[in-house]
């Protein structure tokens, strides 16, 4: 299904609110996949590595900082940071 150019301007706006991919899917009804596809190619976003340190976590962690804030300055998603 293709994406309408309204649509992926919502998606990108969601994106650079710091929102995940899979979150900016849901308020858009897109699978995350689909969402990360056409925002990294309309406007040349480079693939997420969802690398990071331990002691960027450890940081945000002793800042009493939620999962969910945590993966959001990490540009990751939440599984990653649990797991």
């Amino acid at each position: 299904m293709k994406m309408k150019k309204d649509i992926i301007e919502q998606a990108y706006k969601l994106y650079l609110e710091g929102l995940s991919y899979a979150e900016i899917g849901r308020r858009i009804n897109y699978t995350a996949d689909t969402v990360s596809k056409v925002l990294r190619t309309t406007y040349d976003i480079a693939k997420a590595t969802n690398k990071f340190t331990v002691e960027q976590f450890t940081t945000l962690w002793e800042q009493g900082k939620t999962d969910e804030e945590i993966a959001q300055a990490l540009h990751s998603t939440t599984g990653s940071i649990k797991a």
